[in-house]
């Protein structure tokens, strides 16, 4: 089964987690909700990274979702591949120049 980690813009549904909107939280509660913030910034900048090396994903992909998943596989495996054996390069995790970001507005 997959989950999306989303926020609260989007209504609860079985394949949908987010965090808990209150403050005042119990300890379980108050860590679920820092973990689910971790984990949605963790795949933003995952993602920010594919879509800086790869044009694809610069704009939205017209393909199926199963296709969509596979492609977004197949660029990860060969980011993680040319890390390998090239080494982290800087510039893959640049913004890319003349690229209006989505939170701009």
């Amino acid at each position: 089964m997959i989950f999306c980690v989303e926020d609260e813009g989007f209504a609860l549904n079985r394949n949908i987690l987010r965090r808990f909107c209150r403050s005042n939280l119990s300890f379980k509660k108050n860590e679920y909700k820092y973990r689910m913030c971790r984990a949605r910034r963790f795949v933003e900048c995952s993602f920010g990274i594919l879509s800086n090396k790869w044009r694809i994903f610069q704009r939205p992909l017209n393909a199926i979702p199963d296709l969509a998943v596979d492609i977004t596989k197949a660029c990860a495996f060969q980011h993680n591949f040319s890390r390998e054996r090239e080494g982290l390069k800087f510039q893959d995790a640049l913004p890319v120049p003349g690229l209006k970001d989505v939170r701009d507005g």
